[in-house]
């Protein structure tokens, strides 16, 4: 009967009827379905009426609606939203005492987004008719809860909070509507999260996958109306930012009431909190960095899209302590990942750039401020696993960046050779050993609380990047210009002294470490690899010498060839290996001594096969001489010590 009486007019139409009579006769239609809703909850009538009520009426608006009818046709639109309202506060009221404030989502929530969007459509040739429409909508729904507050039949929390919650999503909107912009995606976005909501609180499937529905909606909604036209507006208030941070709220708020009720998820909804979270954290850094790219320029655009992850990282951390949302912790664990992409894609961008610079000092500050609080905040949450690996990596970083910038700040005060900027790569990762191993143990949080990403495993990558340095510099000329050179009194040389001590301290500070560096590795490794960094730093030394003192070009195949430098290597390994080997001699320790008669063994062949391939010189004459006397010498002062064995007999 109901589905006749509103056909009725269609089915008669001949296309030249009045609007106003159309409507009038909707509207008693739906003035008695009203007085029916006054005396009984009948569900299906009234959804019958509200359907064909605005299908119609949406029909019409599309064929005939002309700007000049807003005057005959707001006031229906108008009226049939108010027969609406009041029919659902009437099914709400009119439930069995078990059901009493039981919702009706569709007619809840399905009426202001059709109402809003009919609305928009007669509006739209009006400057800010979008923006008082909403505006009032949204103070329509909070009159209309607060009216049901103050008297409040029992059981009808529900409908109270789901009117706020409109008017507030409503009010909320004026906004980005002022600015023209999205309107559908944000409105479709916030109801769909309201949705979820009552969803949820009924336990009602439907309801809440409807709304979840609707969000994904809105985010097609969305991109349809996306243009890539720059947003007129301030940073992140204009019409394109502001609809995606609507649909970004919708997800992330559907998100967490999902999180909370999960006990009445069925199985397969069980991931969709986890999923909207992922939506909403992505929506929301989108339009986020998209809105700083438009706003600023290069190389700005780096700092502020770094300031922007970090207000991020440090609200999803306060969200996560304040309202337990446990979920939280996932998002999190991309924001150090974010700060090394975002190191490397800058340093891989210009070589010559300084993350210090200009705005970039307070934007890294600030980040490596929120990331240690974040790792506060968080330290609860996480796994150690998690914690000890973010703890090290953010020490890396900052080792990082700073070296980095150190370097070339050096290399722009001061006009010489790169030796100073070379010299700024082992200076302060070296510092940074020193300071940890002296201090550390001082400050409780974060280094004495996770000892081992920071005195421990965490000094793995600085202490074997100084050892590729040390290894590095062997083969650089070492020109301190605009100061004169002085064989053991250069930049170059005195850098690498304090890196073998800094080495030489770490490896002493761990022999009174049992269990920590030694753990199924001999303490002798490290020793001998120290040791091998000193063999090939006197080599380097004497290559500079021989360059610096007889003009031989510092390259291997020059050097290889200089009759000079061969003769100073055959002298400075009999040397080493008459130190090594009477130093072992004194300490009883064979091991030590084979290693310095190898080294000998290897100075003889050289003779033989290098030193004797040419024509004789005095300077090969000179090298024979002193490798006989030094090879005498350690036969007489350093023999091979005996066995322990022997030595107790």
């Amino acid at each position: 009967g109901a589905c006749g009486g509103f056909l009725a007019p269609v089915l008669m139409s001949t296309g030249t009827g009045s609007h106003v009579m159309l409507f009038s006769y909707y509207a008693l239609l739906n003035a008695g379905i009203l007085g029916i809703a006054w005396f009984k909850a009948w569900r299906e009538l009234n959804l019958i009426g509200f359907f064909f009520t605005f299908v119609i009426s949406a029909y019409w608006g599309y064929r005939y609606y002309q700007p000049s009818y807003f005057a005959t046709t707001e006031p229906f639109l108008l009226l049939f939203f108010f027969f609406y309202v009041s029919i659902s506060i009437l099914f709400a009221h009119r439930q069995p005492i078990q059901l009493r404030g039981f919702v009706d989502g569709p007619l809840v929530f399905g009426l202001p987004i059709v109402f809003f969007g009919m609305q928009a459509s007669l509006v739209e040739n009006y400057e800010y008719g979008l923006t008082f429409s909403t505006l009032g909508l949204g103070a329509f729904y909070v009159l209309a809860a607060t009216l049901l507050w103050k008297r409040l039949v029992e059981g009808m929390r529900i409908l109270t909070e789901s009117f706020l919650a409109l008017g507030v999503v409503f009010s909320s909107l004026a906004i980005p509507f002022a600015l023209d912009g999205h309107a559908t995606a944000s409105a479709w976005a916030l109801e769909g999260g309201a949705m979820v909501w009552v969803g949820l609180r009924q336990s009602r499937v439907l309801a809440r996958n409807f709304g979840i529905l609707l969000q994904l909606g809105a985010a097609a909604s969305y991109l349809t109306a996306y243009n890539y036209i720059p947003a007129e507006g301030m940073l992140f208030v204009n019409e394109i930012t502001l609809g995606g941070i609507f649909i970004a709220l919708g997800a992330l708020f559907s998100s967490y009431q999902l999180s909370l009720h999960k006990d009445v998820l069925k199985r397969w909804e069980r991931l969709s909190h986890l999923i909207l979270l992922v939506w909403g954290v992505l929506w929301w850094i989108g339009v986020g960095v998209r809105d700083i790219e438009i706003h600023s320029s290069y190389p700005q655009t780096e700092s502020y899209i770094l300031l922007f992850f970090a207000f991020t990282a440090l609200l999803l951390a306060g969200l996560n302590r304040k309202l337990a949302w446990l979920e939280l912790k996932y998002p999190l664990f991309a924001y150090l990942p974010i700060l090394v992409f975002a190191a490397i894609a800058t340093y891989n961008s210009n070589s010559h750039h300084l993350y210090f610079d200009g705005i970039g000092l307070p934007a890294w500050l600030i980040s490596f401020a929120v990331l240690w609080l974040t790792l506060w905040m968080m330290e609860d949450s996480w796994g150690d696993k998690i914690k000890s690996g973010y703890h090290m990596v953010s020490l890396w970083l900052l080792i990082f960046i700073l070296t980095n910038d150190a370097a070339h700040i050096v290399d722009q005060l001061i006009f010489g050779g790169d030796i100073w900027s070379f010299v700024c790569f082992a200076l302060v990762p070296g510092s940074f050993v020193l300071a940890l191993l002296a201090f550390g143990d001082k400050i409780s949080w974060p280094v004495a609380a996770h000892r081992q990403s920071y005195l421990d495993f965490g000094l793995y990558a600085p202490l074997i990047f100084l050892v590729l340095w040390s290894l590095a510099s062997n083969f650089i000329q070492g020109d301190p210009a605009p100061l004169p050179y002085i064989p053991l009194v250069n930049p170059l040389t005195i850098t690498q002294i304090s890196v073998f001590m800094t080495i030489l301290y770490w490896l002493k500070y761990n022999k009174k470490q049992p269990g920590k560096l030694y753990s199924g590795t001999q303490p002798s490794f490290f020793w001998a690899g120290l040791g091998g960094l000193l063999f090939l730093w006197l080599n380097g030394i004497t290559a500079r010498l021989v360059h610096l003192y007889f003009g031989v070009p510092f390259n291997l195949q020059s050097m290889f060839d200089s009759v000079v430098m061969q003769s100073a290597i055959s002298i400075l390994w009999s040397t080493l290996a008459l130190t090594v080997t009477i130093w072992a001699n004194r300490k009883g320790i064979r091991e030590v001594w084979f290693g310095g008669a190898v080294l000998l063994s290897g100075v003889v062949l050289k003779l033989f096969l290098v030193d004797l391939s040419g024509t004789g010189t005095i300077a090969r004459i000179v090298s024979f001489l002193a490798v006989g006397v030094l090879m005498l010498l350690i036969g007489y002062f350093s023999p091979l010590p005996p066995k322990k064995a022997e030595s107790v007999s």
